[in-house]
């Protein structure tokens, strides 16, 4: 009778030991999910941001904007503008809708975009002897450590220049 009573205290034993080692694992499972989980919204906000500034450049450096003459009346680009573009055609640059979109106010150039919860830096930077002048800019030029920066080589004034957009979450 003794030696039965022993068998049922191992028995316990091994049970007490599988329901320990059971639940570390399932904590490591849970750390894993959520550090997966965290790094794959990371990546994911990232790559939304990256869709949302390509194609911002794509529409500031190859479309003219709708309406395509949106330049003309700045008193109707705070009702009548879907898209602004800068683009007389596929990357050629419009002076007329460069200048009015640089004197836009910030805010309301943020509001057409439809990019209110970001920030965004634009450049134009000419080719002038052989180096690139910065010389027109927009917008708030913010820290370069979590920035999305796209670059689209435009012609601006019949020369070569660097269209840069920087947007930031």
């Amino acid at each position: 009778m003794l030696a039965h009573l022993k068998k049922g205290q191992i028995v316990e034993l091994d049970f007490f030991m599988a329901i320990i080692i059971f639940g570390f694992i399932l904590v490591i499972i849970f750390l894993a999910w959520n550090t997966y989980s965290e790094k794959i919204n990371t990546e994911l906000d990232h790559n939304t941001d990256l869709i949302k500034a390509y194609h911002l450049s794509d529409l500031l450096s190859k479309y003219p904007g709708r309406p395509s003459s949106w330049e003309q009346n700045i008193a109707l680009v705070t009702s009548n503008v879907n898209a602004i573009g800068l683009a007389y055609s596929d990357r050629i640059i419009d002076d007329n809708k460069l200048s009015t979109f640089l004197t836009l106010d910030y805010d309301l150039s943020k509001d057409i975009m439809n990019i209110n919860s970001y920030e965004y830096y634009f450049k134009i930077s000419k080719m002038k002897d052989g180096t690139f002048d910065s010389s027109l800019e927009k917008g708030i030029k913010i820290d370069e450590e979590n920035i999305i920066a796209i670059r689209r080589y435009v012609i601006y004034n019949g020369t070569e220049a660097i269209m840069e957009f920087w947007l930031q979450r």
